[in-house]
């Protein structure tokens, strides 16, 4: 469709001490492959046609359209996974100093999150020492950053205004991906469903996942109580809390019946009942 695809590594790619070959029913581990054999495997899709590379990361530069550059951020290097070095820092630094000189907007992505989305996904889910780069993005008036890793739908914004959109995974029911509309002073953003036979089975697939942890960590409760968990578990998880309705009794009971549910339920709740899958957003340079 002509439609350009581009990459970077997630926590996984890389490294990975799961990496295997299949065949038939089964499987042999095989080797990770490294940064160099990533890049190379995936050379049509974003690498080759980079206006710049990090020569510290898997990191890169690409022109989307005229006057409109994107930053992928790679952060997960074997020295240091997870966390922005001082190199590619160094790096980042440049090209956005060279975007402004161009008169060039930029887009950034990354695979972790910039922002804290819920308090109980930072350690690991947030890019370490990432606090130094948001200051930068700001400084340099990125639009916006572009990230998952926790594969929930939500949408942040820093103290100073910068947001980040977090698209849910796909292959997570509801199966969603995020569309930006980029104007030069608007970012217009909303999600939409993939259309596809076994939707209906995947939805029913996160219930029972989610009604099945219920159980687990609740197993004196009743099954209206794990209704109420499933039910909030799918909102939020699609990034519509404002479909769900509060019920004050069962949420009390489902806290004080066991830790972990008490920590999500209020880390969920303290977000607020927002719609996270479409947002307008006002952007100055």
């Amino acid at each position: 469709a002509g439609i350009p695809v581009l990459v970077i590594p997630g926590n996984h790619d890389l490294i990975s001490t799961m990496a295997a070959s299949f065949q038939g029913r089964s499987y042999t581990l095989v080797e990770s492959v490294d940064a160099g054999q990533f890049a190379e495997i995936y050379g049509d899709f974003g690498y080759r046609e980079a206006l710049a590379r990090d020569k510290a990361s898997l990191s890169y530069v690409y022109e989307l359209s005229p006057g409109l550059r994107i930053l992928m951020l790679d952060v997960n290097t074997k020295e240091a996974p997870g966390t922005l070095t001082d190199d590619t820092f160094r790096w980042v630094r440049q090209q956005l100093k060279a975007a402004r000189q161009a008169g060039d907007l930029v887009l950034a992505a990354s695979h972790q999150t910039l922002l804290t989305h819920n308090r109980l996904f930072s350690d690991g889910y947030v890019i370490g020492k990432g606090s130094r780069l948001l200051e930068l993005y700001e400084e340099y008036g990125v639009l916006c950053n572009l990230s998952g890793h926790i594969h929930i739908q939500h949408i942040a914004q820093s103290q100073k205004g910068l947001t980040e959109f977090v698209t849910s995974s796909l292959i997570t029911s509801p199966c969603q991906y995020g569309i930006l509309k980029v104007d030069p002073n608007e970012l217009d953003y909303h999600t939409e469903r993939i259309s596809f036979s076994h939707a209906a089975e995947a939805e029913q697939f996160f219930r029972d996942t989610a009604w099945r942890m219920a159980s687990q960590l609740l197993p004196d409760a009743d099954d209206e109580l794990y209704s109420h968990f499933t039910n909030l578990s799918v909102a939020y998880f699609s990034g519509r809390l404002d479909t769900h309705l509060k019920d004050e009794a069962l949420f009390k009971d489902s806290c004080a019946r066991d830790p972990f549910i008490g920590f999500y339920l209020q880390s969920i709740l303290e977000d607020g009942f927002q719609d996270h899958t479409q947002r307008k957003v006002t952007v100055g340079h």
